[in-house]
Protein backbone atom coordinates (compact mmCIF):
# COMPACT_ATOMS: atom_id res chain seq x y z
CA UNK A 1 0.00 0.00 0.00
CA UNK A 2 2.81 2.65 0.90
CA UNK A 3 4.58 1.81 -2.39
CA UNK A 4 1.37 2.25 -4.42
CA UNK A 5 0.76 5.09 -2.24
CA UNK A 6 4.60 6.55 -3.69
CA UNK A 7 4.01 5.63 -7.27
CA UNK A 8 0.43 8.32 -6.75
CA UNK A 9 2.51 10.74 -5.40
CA UNK A 10 5.10 10.91 -7.77
CA UNK A 11 2.88 11.11 -10.89
CA UNK A 12 0.97 13.72 -9.40
CA UNK A 13 4.36 15.85 -8.70
CA UNK A 14 5.52 15.12 -11.97
CA UNK A 15 2.24 16.16 -13.54
CA UNK A 16 1.87 19.22 -11.69
CA UNK A 17 5.72 20.17 -12.88
CA UNK A 18 4.54 19.30 -16.48
CA UNK A 19 2.30 22.34 -15.86
CA UNK A 20 4.44 24.89 -14.56
CA UNK A 21 4.45 27.83 -16.85
CA UNK A 22 7.96 28.66 -17.70
CA UNK A 23 8.51 32.96 -17.51
CA UNK A 24 9.01 34.53 -20.64
CA UNK A 25 10.72 37.65 -20.91
CA UNK A 26 10.02 40.48 -23.41
CA UNK A 27 11.40 43.81 -23.84
CA UNK A 28 10.31 47.00 -24.51
CA UNK A 29 11.77 50.38 -25.40
CA UNK A 30 10.88 53.70 -24.13
CA UNK A 31 7.59 53.62 -25.46
CA UNK A 32 6.73 50.41 -24.34
CA UNK A 33 7.37 49.16 -28.05
CA UNK A 34 8.61 45.33 -28.57
CA UNK A 35 12.14 45.40 -29.24
CA UNK A 36 15.32 43.45 -28.58
CA UNK A 37 16.82 42.98 -25.71
CA UNK A 38 19.80 45.61 -26.47
CA UNK A 39 17.31 48.08 -27.41
CA UNK A 40 15.23 47.97 -24.13
CA UNK A 41 14.65 50.52 -21.52
CA UNK A 42 12.03 47.99 -19.75
CA UNK A 43 11.31 44.10 -19.48
CA UNK A 44 8.21 41.85 -18.76
CA UNK A 45 8.04 38.56 -17.05
CA UNK A 46 5.10 36.97 -18.01
CA UNK A 47 4.21 33.75 -18.35
CA UNK A 48 1.29 32.13 -19.70
CA UNK A 49 -1.43 29.63 -19.61
CA UNK A 50 -2.03 26.41 -21.99
CA UNK A 51 -4.13 29.08 -24.02
CA UNK A 52 -1.82 31.78 -24.22
CA UNK A 53 -3.39 34.13 -21.65
CA UNK A 54 -1.27 35.49 -18.70
CA UNK A 55 -1.06 33.19 -16.03
CA UNK A 56 0.41 34.46 -12.25
CA UNK A 57 1.91 37.00 -11.22
CA UNK A 58 3.46 39.73 -14.44
CA UNK A 59 6.30 41.79 -13.39
CA UNK A 60 7.46 44.41 -15.57
CA UNK A 61 11.04 45.85 -14.50
CA UNK A 62 13.32 48.98 -15.42
CA UNK A 63 16.58 48.18 -17.53
CA UNK A 64 18.01 48.50 -14.54
CA UNK A 65 16.53 45.30 -13.03
CA UNK A 66 14.70 47.39 -10.73
CA UNK A 67 11.00 46.87 -10.47
CA UNK A 68 8.53 48.79 -12.39
CA UNK A 69 5.38 47.67 -12.19
CA UNK A 70 3.76 44.03 -10.66
CA UNK A 71 -0.09 42.72 -11.29
CA UNK A 72 -1.95 41.00 -12.82
CA UNK A 73 -3.62 40.74 -16.24
CA UNK A 74 -6.39 38.81 -18.48
CA UNK A 75 -4.94 40.37 -21.72
CA UNK A 76 -1.88 41.59 -23.10
CA UNK A 77 -3.48 43.39 -26.58
CA UNK A 78 -4.07 45.73 -24.64
CA UNK A 79 -2.92 45.08 -21.26
CA UNK A 80 -5.88 44.76 -18.99
CA UNK A 81 -5.20 44.75 -15.65
CA UNK A 82 -6.65 42.43 -12.69
CA UNK A 83 -6.10 42.81 -8.91
CA UNK A 84 -4.13 44.94 -7.27
CA UNK A 85 -1.43 46.54 -9.51
CA UNK A 86 1.10 48.71 -8.08
CA UNK A 87 3.95 50.89 -10.23
CA UNK A 88 7.29 51.82 -8.92
CA UNK A 89 9.77 54.77 -9.45
CA UNK A 90 13.41 53.74 -10.78
CA UNK A 91 14.55 54.30 -7.26
CA UNK A 92 12.10 51.68 -5.60
CA UNK A 93 9.60 53.75 -3.75
CA UNK A 94 5.75 52.96 -5.09
CA UNK A 95 4.45 55.28 -7.16
CA UNK A 96 0.77 53.78 -7.34
CA UNK A 97 -1.29 51.37 -6.41
CA UNK A 98 -4.68 50.65 -6.96
CA UNK A 99 -7.21 47.50 -7.69
CA UNK A 100 -8.81 46.53 -11.10
CA UNK A 101 -11.90 44.54 -12.02
CA UNK A 102 -11.29 43.78 -15.52
CA UNK A 103 -9.29 46.68 -16.32
CA UNK A 104 -11.03 49.33 -14.41
CA UNK A 105 -10.31 50.60 -11.74
CA UNK A 106 -12.46 49.04 -8.75
CA UNK A 107 -12.02 51.73 -5.24
CA UNK A 108 -9.75 53.39 -4.50
CA UNK A 109 -6.33 54.43 -6.17
CA UNK A 110 -3.27 55.70 -4.12
CA UNK A 111 -0.69 57.72 -5.99
CA UNK A 112 2.86 58.42 -4.38
CA UNK A 113 5.39 61.15 -5.06
CA UNK A 114 9.30 60.02 -5.47
CA UNK A 115 10.21 59.86 -1.74
CA UNK A 116 7.64 57.89 -0.95
CA UNK A 117 5.34 59.76 0.63
CA UNK A 118 1.43 59.49 -0.47
CA UNK A 119 0.19 62.57 -2.52
CA UNK A 120 -3.60 61.72 -3.46
CA UNK A 121 -6.05 59.36 -3.63
CA UNK A 122 -8.56 58.80 -6.03
CA UNK A 123 -12.45 57.01 -6.33
CA UNK A 124 -13.64 54.81 -9.21
CA UNK A 125 -14.61 56.34 -12.36
CA UNK A 126 -12.41 59.50 -12.14
CA UNK A 127 -9.03 57.71 -12.35
CA UNK A 128 -7.64 56.28 -15.47
CA UNK A 129 -7.58 52.83 -16.31
CA UNK A 130 -3.65 52.06 -16.82
CA UNK A 131 -1.01 54.83 -15.57
CA UNK A 132 2.47 54.78 -14.21
CA UNK A 133 5.31 57.57 -14.62
CA UNK A 134 6.50 56.05 -18.07
CA UNK A 135 4.00 54.62 -19.94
Amino acid sequence: MKQRSLIILIILLIAIKANAQTPTIKYFDENWQSCPKGKASYYRVISYDSNGNPSGLVKDHYKSGELQWEGHLISETPDINEGLCIWYYENGNMSRKATYKRGQISGKRYDYNSSGRSEERRVGKECRSRWSPDH
